[in-house]
Protein backbone atom coordinates (compact mmCIF):
# COMPACT_ATOMS: atom_id res chain seq x y z
CA UNK A 1 0.00 0.00 0.00
CA UNK A 2 3.08 2.32 0.83
CA UNK A 3 4.15 1.39 -2.81
CA UNK A 4 0.75 2.49 -4.14
CA UNK A 5 0.15 5.17 -2.19
CA UNK A 6 4.03 7.18 -2.82
CA UNK A 7 3.52 5.91 -6.70
CA UNK A 8 0.23 8.32 -6.85
CA UNK A 9 1.99 10.87 -5.03
CA UNK A 10 5.29 11.08 -7.78
CA UNK A 11 3.13 10.51 -10.38
CA UNK A 12 1.29 13.56 -9.56
CA UNK A 13 4.22 15.22 -8.59
CA UNK A 14 6.42 14.79 -12.30
CA UNK A 15 2.65 16.28 -13.89
CA UNK A 16 2.15 19.00 -11.54
CA UNK A 17 3.65 21.07 -14.95
CA UNK A 18 1.57 19.40 -17.18
CA UNK A 19 -1.78 19.97 -14.68
CA UNK A 20 -0.55 23.61 -15.13
CA UNK A 21 0.13 24.11 -18.30
CA UNK A 22 -3.03 22.48 -19.94
CA UNK A 23 -5.73 22.13 -17.15
CA UNK A 24 -7.09 19.60 -16.00
CA UNK A 25 -7.33 15.75 -17.31
CA UNK A 26 -10.31 14.47 -17.80
CA UNK A 27 -12.86 12.02 -15.53
CA UNK A 28 -10.74 8.84 -14.35
CA UNK A 29 -11.25 6.40 -16.70
CA UNK A 30 -14.03 3.82 -15.69
CA UNK A 31 -13.12 0.28 -15.05
CA UNK A 32 -14.89 -1.05 -18.20
CA UNK A 33 -12.43 1.25 -20.11
CA UNK A 34 -9.24 -0.29 -17.59
CA UNK A 35 -10.89 -3.81 -18.53
CA UNK A 36 -10.64 -2.61 -22.54
CA UNK A 37 -7.30 -1.14 -22.34
CA UNK A 38 -5.63 -3.75 -20.33
CA UNK A 39 -7.36 -6.61 -22.23
CA UNK A 40 -5.55 -4.91 -25.77
CA UNK A 41 -2.27 -5.09 -24.02
CA UNK A 42 -1.93 -7.39 -21.86
CA UNK A 43 1.59 -9.01 -23.54
CA UNK A 44 2.74 -5.64 -24.05
CA UNK A 45 2.16 -4.67 -20.51
CA UNK A 46 4.04 -7.75 -19.02
CA UNK A 47 6.82 -7.40 -20.93
CA UNK A 48 6.71 -3.65 -19.54
CA UNK A 49 6.65 -4.65 -16.35
CA UNK A 50 9.02 -7.40 -16.47
CA UNK A 51 11.89 -5.07 -18.36
CA UNK A 52 11.07 -2.05 -15.69
CA UNK A 53 11.14 -4.64 -12.83
CA UNK A 54 14.02 -6.23 -13.55
CA UNK A 55 16.27 -2.31 -13.82
CA UNK A 56 14.73 -1.52 -10.24
CA UNK A 57 15.98 -4.84 -8.66
CA UNK A 58 19.15 -4.68 -10.05
CA UNK A 59 19.81 -1.03 -9.83
CA UNK A 60 18.76 -1.30 -6.39
CA UNK A 61 20.00 -4.12 -4.99
CA UNK A 62 16.43 -5.35 -3.94
CA UNK A 63 17.48 -8.83 -3.28
CA UNK A 64 19.45 -8.11 -0.24
CA UNK A 65 16.62 -7.85 2.08
CA UNK A 66 15.04 -10.79 0.48
CA UNK A 67 11.70 -11.06 -1.28
CA UNK A 68 9.81 -8.91 0.55
CA UNK A 69 11.10 -5.71 -0.86
CA UNK A 70 10.87 -7.03 -4.48
CA UNK A 71 7.05 -8.10 -3.43
CA UNK A 72 6.60 -4.07 -1.95
CA UNK A 73 7.68 -3.38 -6.21
CA UNK A 74 5.82 -4.92 -8.02
CA UNK A 75 2.64 -2.22 -7.45
CA UNK A 76 5.21 0.48 -7.33
CA UNK A 77 6.62 -0.45 -11.15
CA UNK A 78 3.54 1.14 -12.39
CA UNK A 79 4.92 4.58 -11.73
CA UNK A 80 8.16 3.42 -14.16
CA UNK A 81 5.57 2.32 -16.85
CA UNK A 82 3.92 5.81 -16.85
CA UNK A 83 7.06 7.42 -17.49
CA UNK A 84 8.82 5.17 -19.48
CA UNK A 85 5.55 3.99 -22.28
CA UNK A 86 2.62 5.73 -23.12
CA UNK A 87 -1.03 4.67 -24.50
CA UNK A 88 -2.88 5.05 -27.80
CA UNK A 89 -5.18 4.21 -29.72
CA UNK A 90 -5.44 1.52 -32.24
CA UNK A 91 -7.77 0.65 -34.75
CA UNK A 92 -7.14 -2.99 -34.78
CA UNK A 93 -6.73 -3.60 -31.28
CA UNK A 94 -8.28 -1.04 -29.46
CA UNK A 95 -5.55 0.04 -27.65
CA UNK A 96 -1.96 0.00 -28.14
CA UNK A 97 1.19 -0.12 -25.65
CA UNK A 98 4.41 1.83 -26.69
CA UNK A 99 7.97 3.13 -25.23
CA UNK A 100 8.40 6.85 -24.86
CA UNK A 101 11.24 8.15 -26.92
CA UNK A 102 11.78 10.58 -23.52
CA UNK A 103 11.01 9.71 -20.23
CA UNK A 104 7.68 11.69 -18.97
CA UNK A 105 9.61 13.96 -16.16
CA UNK A 106 12.49 14.44 -18.74
CA UNK A 107 10.87 16.26 -21.14
CA UNK A 108 10.90 20.26 -20.88
CA UNK A 109 7.48 20.26 -23.12
CA UNK A 110 5.42 16.79 -23.04
CA UNK A 111 3.24 16.69 -25.74
CA UNK A 112 -0.53 17.25 -24.55
CA UNK A 113 -1.33 13.76 -26.90
CA UNK A 114 0.81 11.38 -25.38
CA UNK A 115 -0.26 12.46 -21.65
CA UNK A 116 -4.12 12.08 -22.32
CA UNK A 117 -4.42 8.55 -21.53
CA UNK A 118 -1.68 8.61 -18.25
CA UNK A 119 -4.30 7.43 -15.80
CA UNK A 120 -5.92 4.72 -18.02
CA UNK A 121 -2.30 3.57 -18.76
CA UNK A 122 -1.62 3.60 -14.56
CA UNK A 123 -4.78 2.13 -14.11
CA UNK A 124 -4.48 -0.88 -16.19
CA UNK A 125 -1.09 -1.11 -15.24
CA UNK A 126 -2.03 -1.76 -11.81
CA UNK A 127 -4.97 -4.23 -12.48
CA UNK A 128 -2.07 -6.57 -14.42
CA UNK A 129 0.34 -6.24 -11.22
CA UNK A 130 -2.78 -6.47 -8.79
CA UNK A 131 -3.88 -10.09 -10.82
CA UNK A 132 -0.18 -11.17 -11.02
CA UNK A 133 1.74 -9.81 -7.81
CA UNK A 134 2.22 -13.81 -6.33
CA UNK A 135 3.85 -14.59 -9.89
CA UNK A 136 6.14 -11.70 -10.37
CA UNK A 137 7.62 -11.34 -7.28
CA UNK A 138 8.63 -15.21 -6.93
CA UNK A 139 9.98 -15.16 -10.53
CA UNK A 140 11.96 -11.72 -10.59
CA UNK A 141 13.35 -12.76 -6.77
CA UNK A 142 14.33 -16.17 -7.78
CA UNK A 143 15.34 -15.24 -12.10
CA UNK A 144 16.61 -11.99 -12.41
CA UNK A 145 20.28 -12.51 -11.82
CA UNK A 146 20.31 -16.14 -13.55
CA UNK A 147 18.49 -15.14 -16.92
CA UNK A 148 17.92 -11.64 -19.04
CA UNK A 149 14.97 -9.82 -18.97
CA UNK A 150 14.54 -11.29 -22.70
CA UNK A 151 14.64 -14.50 -21.33
CA UNK A 152 12.20 -13.66 -17.90
CA UNK A 153 9.72 -11.79 -20.47
CA UNK A 154 9.53 -14.24 -23.52
CA UNK A 155 8.86 -17.44 -21.07
CA UNK A 156 6.21 -15.13 -18.84
CA UNK A 157 4.68 -13.28 -21.11
CA UNK A 158 4.10 -15.92 -23.49
CA UNK A 159 2.12 -18.10 -20.90
CA UNK A 160 -1.35 -18.86 -21.19
CA UNK A 161 -2.25 -17.47 -17.82
CA UNK A 162 -0.71 -13.86 -19.25
CA UNK A 163 -1.79 -14.20 -22.65
CA UNK A 164 -6.09 -15.35 -21.51
CA UNK A 165 -7.92 -13.31 -19.45
CA UNK A 166 -8.92 -14.71 -16.77
CA UNK A 167 -12.61 -16.19 -17.35
CA UNK A 168 -15.57 -15.47 -14.23
CA UNK A 169 -16.89 -18.81 -13.16
CA UNK A 170 -20.58 -19.66 -13.83
CA UNK A 171 -22.92 -17.31 -12.31
CA UNK A 172 -23.66 -20.04 -9.33
CA UNK A 173 -20.67 -21.19 -9.08
CA UNK A 174 -19.84 -17.68 -8.53
CA UNK A 175 -22.22 -17.37 -5.75
CA UNK A 176 -20.95 -19.73 -3.83
CA UNK A 177 -17.41 -18.94 -4.67
CA UNK A 178 -18.82 -15.52 -3.07
CA UNK A 179 -20.02 -16.71 -0.29
CA UNK A 180 -17.21 -19.03 0.90
CA UNK A 181 -14.79 -16.29 0.18
CA UNK A 182 -16.31 -13.82 2.66
CA UNK A 183 -16.27 -16.28 5.23
CA UNK A 184 -12.74 -15.95 6.17
CA UNK A 185 -12.74 -12.38 4.91
CA UNK A 186 -15.16 -11.81 7.51
CA UNK A 187 -13.04 -13.68 10.61
CA UNK A 188 -9.98 -11.50 8.80
CA UNK A 189 -11.60 -7.90 9.03
CA UNK A 190 -13.11 -8.70 12.96
CA UNK A 191 -9.21 -9.72 13.67
CA UNK A 192 -7.84 -6.37 11.96
CA UNK A 193 -10.24 -4.57 13.51
CA UNK A 194 -9.18 -5.39 16.81
CA UNK A 195 -5.98 -4.92 15.79
CA UNK A 196 -4.37 -1.47 16.92
CA UNK A 197 -4.24 0.47 13.38
CA UNK A 198 -0.67 0.55 11.59
CA UNK A 199 0.71 4.23 11.24
CA UNK A 200 1.02 5.97 7.53
CA UNK A 201 4.38 6.58 6.74
CA UNK A 202 5.08 10.57 6.97
CA UNK A 203 5.56 12.31 3.64
CA UNK A 204 9.18 12.59 5.38
CA UNK A 205 9.93 8.81 5.47
CA UNK A 206 8.54 8.89 2.33
CA UNK A 207 10.68 11.39 0.57
CA UNK A 208 13.79 10.03 2.39
CA UNK A 209 13.11 6.37 1.03
CA UNK A 210 11.99 7.54 -2.59
CA UNK A 211 13.73 11.04 -3.74
CA UNK A 212 17.14 10.19 -4.06
CA UNK A 213 17.72 12.43 -6.37
CA UNK A 214 16.04 15.70 -4.57
CA UNK A 215 13.64 16.22 -7.51
CA UNK A 216 10.65 15.46 -5.89
CA UNK A 217 11.65 17.98 -3.35
CA UNK A 218 12.67 20.28 -5.73
CA UNK A 219 9.45 20.26 -7.55
CA UNK A 220 7.20 20.72 -4.41
CA UNK A 221 9.15 23.46 -2.77
CA UNK A 222 8.91 25.43 -6.12
CA UNK A 223 5.00 24.79 -6.35
CA UNK A 224 5.12 25.86 -2.55
CA UNK A 225 6.95 28.90 -2.77
CA UNK A 226 6.46 30.23 -6.16
CA UNK A 227 3.50 29.13 -8.09
CA UNK A 228 3.44 31.62 -10.63
CA UNK A 229 6.35 29.80 -12.59
CA UNK A 230 3.89 27.27 -13.31
CA UNK A 231 1.95 30.43 -15.29
CA UNK A 232 2.33 30.42 -18.76
CA UNK A 233 2.59 34.06 -20.30
CA UNK A 234 -1.22 35.30 -20.77
CA UNK A 235 -1.15 34.11 -17.51
CA UNK A 236 1.87 36.00 -16.17
CA UNK A 237 0.37 39.10 -18.14
CA UNK A 238 -2.90 38.81 -16.21
CA UNK A 239 -1.21 39.13 -12.94
CA UNK A 240 0.82 42.26 -14.05
CA UNK A 241 -1.69 44.60 -15.43
CA UNK A 242 -4.36 43.15 -12.41
CA UNK A 243 -1.73 43.58 -9.60
CA UNK A 244 -1.38 47.64 -11.38
CA UNK A 245 -5.94 47.94 -11.50
CA UNK A 246 -6.45 47.07 -8.16
CA UNK A 247 -3.44 48.53 -6.22
CA UNK A 248 -5.54 51.21 -4.83
CA UNK A 249 -8.09 49.42 -3.73
CA UNK A 250 -5.54 46.87 -1.89
CA UNK A 251 -4.12 49.79 -0.28
CA UNK A 252 -7.57 50.51 1.19
CA UNK A 253 -8.17 46.87 2.22
CA UNK A 254 -4.61 46.34 3.95
CA UNK A 255 -4.94 50.00 5.97
CA UNK A 256 -8.47 48.30 7.36
CA UNK A 257 -6.97 45.02 8.25
CA UNK A 258 -4.07 46.52 9.81
CA UNK A 259 -5.31 48.61 12.67
CA UNK A 260 -8.04 46.01 12.97
CA UNK A 261 -5.03 43.76 13.89
CA UNK A 262 -3.11 46.75 15.77
CA UNK A 263 -6.45 47.32 17.98
CA UNK A 264 -6.80 44.25 19.02
CA UNK A 265 -3.22 43.88 19.39
CA UNK A 266 -3.10 46.71 21.38
CA UNK A 267 -0.42 47.92 19.59
CA UNK A 268 -1.08 51.61 18.30
CA UNK A 269 1.05 52.77 20.46
CA UNK A 270 3.51 50.43 20.27
CA UNK A 271 6.23 51.30 17.11
CA UNK A 272 8.08 48.23 17.09
CA UNK A 273 4.19 46.20 17.82
CA UNK A 274 2.92 48.22 14.82
CA UNK A 275 6.21 47.06 12.31
CA UNK A 276 5.35 43.18 13.07
CA UNK A 277 1.59 44.01 12.11
CA UNK A 278 3.16 45.75 9.06
CA UNK A 279 5.20 43.36 7.82
CA UNK A 280 2.68 39.77 7.97
CA UNK A 281 -0.22 42.01 5.99
CA UNK A 282 0.69 40.71 2.61
CA UNK A 283 1.63 37.02 3.84
CA UNK A 284 -0.85 34.34 5.18
CA UNK A 285 1.61 32.58 7.16
CA UNK A 286 4.13 34.26 9.00
CA UNK A 287 8.23 34.23 7.80
CA UNK A 288 9.94 31.77 10.36
CA UNK A 289 6.36 29.90 11.54
CA UNK A 290 5.88 26.39 11.78
CA UNK A 291 2.70 25.60 9.89
CA UNK A 292 3.22 25.54 6.19
CA UNK A 293 1.32 28.22 4.59
CA UNK A 294 -2.54 27.52 3.66
CA UNK A 295 -1.95 28.17 0.02
CA UNK A 296 1.02 27.82 -2.57
CA UNK A 297 2.61 31.50 -2.56
CA UNK A 298 1.43 32.21 0.66
CA UNK A 299 -0.53 35.07 0.13
CA UNK A 300 -2.81 37.31 2.41
CA UNK A 301 -5.81 35.00 3.93
CA UNK A 302 -7.49 37.86 4.31
CA UNK A 303 -7.73 37.54 -0.06
CA UNK A 304 -10.09 35.11 0.40
CA UNK A 305 -13.20 37.64 1.49
CA UNK A 306 -12.62 39.25 -1.83
CA UNK A 307 -12.91 38.43 -5.72
CA UNK A 308 -10.79 39.65 -8.21
CA UNK A 309 -12.70 40.48 -11.36
CA UNK A 310 -11.82 40.55 -14.78
CA UNK A 311 -12.05 43.17 -17.09
CA UNK A 312 -15.25 43.90 -19.49
CA UNK A 313 -14.44 44.83 -22.74
CA UNK A 314 -10.86 45.40 -24.48
CA UNK A 315 -10.59 48.50 -22.27
CA UNK A 316 -11.78 47.17 -18.98
CA UNK A 317 -9.89 47.38 -15.74
CA UNK A 318 -9.67 44.11 -13.33
CA UNK A 319 -11.37 44.98 -10.47
CA UNK A 320 -11.69 43.97 -6.53
CA UNK A 321 -14.90 43.29 -4.96
CA UNK A 322 -15.77 42.21 -1.63
CA UNK A 323 -17.83 39.11 -1.00
CA UNK A 324 -21.46 39.65 -0.43
CA UNK A 325 -23.12 38.18 2.52
CA UNK A 326 -23.96 34.68 2.50
CA UNK A 327 -21.10 34.68 -0.04
CA UNK A 328 -18.44 31.56 0.36
CA UNK A 329 -15.27 32.30 -0.47
CA UNK A 330 -14.24 31.08 -4.11
CA UNK A 331 -11.08 28.92 -2.09
CA UNK A 332 -13.75 26.91 -0.48
CA UNK A 333 -15.83 26.25 -3.28
CA UNK A 334 -14.76 23.09 -4.99
CA UNK A 335 -15.07 24.53 -8.40
CA UNK A 336 -12.30 27.03 -8.77
CA UNK A 337 -9.58 26.41 -10.94
CA UNK A 338 -5.96 26.02 -9.85
CA UNK A 339 -4.94 28.67 -11.99
CA UNK A 340 -7.53 31.17 -11.53
CA UNK A 341 -6.58 30.74 -7.88
CA UNK A 342 -3.04 31.39 -8.71
CA UNK A 343 -3.55 34.45 -10.94
CA UNK A 344 -5.83 35.98 -7.95
CA UNK A 345 -3.56 35.32 -5.28
CA UNK A 346 -0.73 36.76 -7.39
CA UNK A 347 -2.51 39.52 -8.38
CA UNK A 348 -3.68 40.22 -4.47
CA UNK A 349 0.27 39.38 -3.46
CA UNK A 350 1.89 41.68 -5.40
CA UNK A 351 -0.73 44.50 -5.07
CA UNK A 352 -0.28 44.11 -1.06
CA UNK A 353 3.86 44.22 -1.21
CA UNK A 354 3.72 47.27 -4.08
CA UNK A 355 2.01 49.22 -1.70
CA UNK A 356 3.75 48.24 1.80
CA UNK A 357 7.22 48.97 0.31
CA UNK A 358 6.51 51.95 -1.41
CA UNK A 359 7.79 55.49 -0.08
CA UNK A 360 5.42 55.53 2.87
CA UNK A 361 6.32 53.26 6.36
CA UNK A 362 2.34 51.77 7.35
CA UNK A 363 3.58 51.04 11.05
CA UNK A 364 5.13 54.78 11.12
CA UNK A 365 2.25 56.56 9.64
CA UNK A 366 -0.24 54.53 11.87
CA UNK A 367 1.75 55.51 15.18
CA UNK A 368 1.98 59.20 13.99
CA UNK A 369 -1.97 59.65 12.86
CA UNK A 370 -2.66 57.40 16.20
CA UNK A 371 -0.62 60.14 18.38
CA UNK A 372 -2.41 63.14 16.20
CA UNK A 373 -5.73 62.03 16.92
CA UNK A 374 -5.74 60.73 20.25
CA UNK A 375 -4.43 64.47 21.31
CA UNK A 376 -7.80 65.41 19.73
CA UNK A 377 -9.88 63.07 21.56
CA UNK A 378 -10.86 61.54 18.56
CA UNK A 379 -9.88 57.21 17.34
CA UNK A 380 -8.01 56.67 14.36
CA UNK A 381 -10.35 55.37 11.69
CA UNK A 382 -9.72 53.08 8.79
CA UNK A 383 -10.94 55.73 6.40
CA UNK A 384 -8.47 58.06 7.51
CA UNK A 385 -5.55 55.92 7.51
CA UNK A 386 -6.23 54.79 4.32
CA UNK A 387 -6.90 58.62 2.70
CA UNK A 388 -3.17 59.30 3.88
CA UNK A 389 -1.57 55.88 3.13
CA UNK A 390 -3.01 55.47 -0.51
CA UNK A 391 -3.20 58.72 -1.64
CA UNK A 392 0.12 57.70 -4.00
CA UNK A 393 -1.31 54.80 -5.25
CA UNK A 394 -5.11 56.06 -6.03
CA UNK A 395 -3.81 58.89 -7.58
CA UNK A 396 -1.78 56.34 -9.87
CA UNK A 397 -4.83 54.77 -10.72
CA UNK A 398 -6.74 57.78 -11.61
CA UNK A 399 -3.83 58.95 -14.16
CA UNK A 400 -4.01 56.00 -15.66
CA UNK A 401 -8.02 55.38 -16.00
Amino acid sequence: REHLDMGSLILICLLMHVVRAFGKFGPLPSTSEQQVALSSTRAAMCSAIVTEMYVEIRKHSLLQSGEEDVWETVPAICLAVVQNYTLSRSKARGWRLEQRRVKLDDEMEPDLASLKHVMLLKKACESFVEEFQHELSGMMYKQTYERTSQQIEAEFCASDAVRNEPQLPPPKARRREHAASRRPMRKRAKKEAEAPPEAPPSMDDLLRKYDTDGSISNLLEMERENPEAMLDADQLEQVEHGSRHIQCAICRVMSKVALQRATKAKALRDEDALSEVAANLCVGTPEGAADYPKYPGNPPLWGELYLVLPPKGERGRWALRRLRKGEAPEEQSGQAEYDAMVVKHAMISRSCKANLYGEIDLSELMFRLTRAVTEGGERLTAGLLADNYCAKACLKDKDEL
